[in-house]
């Protein structure tokens, strides 16, 4: 979804709509005001001078995808890495390219493992995902 725009944008976002009711983002508050409060006893823990929007705006909603989708631990630092990537000002048309490829790449792994491998999170079954693009 980093990418389409548009028809496809909505066509992807309705595909993960369904996992965002009220019922399931509340079930989830427990685990993300955890994941807040660790955030914030690792910040007090930080010297005086730490970038809050590093250690706490980013790391908190990526956490939080990450848990939703059922990104394992393992694989967190690079999919975090492969985002900021994307998302870099500084990079040229061809570290972009190729930062893309490699987040591409990131996600196709982790569909390949949830598929295999099948959890209670934002994972939609193959006969849904079956006509959906790369994106």
């Amino acid at each position: 979804m980093f990418t389409a725009y548009g028809g496809e944008h909505r066509r992807l976002r309705s595909l993960v709509s369904q996992a965002f009711t009220p019922r399931r983002i509340e079930g989830m508050r427990p685990r993300i005001e955890e994941l807040t409060a660790d955030l914030l006893d690792d910040l007090a823990a930080e010297p005086a001078h730490t970038d809050l929007r590093e250690n706490y705006c980013y790391s908190l909603p990526i956490e939080v995808i990450c848990r939703l989708v059922g990104v394992p631990e393992e694989s967190r630092p690079g999919l975090r890495e492969g985002v900021a990537e994307l998302f870099a000002t500084s990079a040229t048309a061809q570290e972009a390219t190729a930062h893309v490829a490699r987040l591409y790449e990131l996600l196709g792994e982790l569909v390949e493992t949830r598929r295999a491998e099948p959890g209670d999170d934002l994972a939609v079954p193959p006969s849904r995902t079956r006509n959906c693009s790369t994106r």
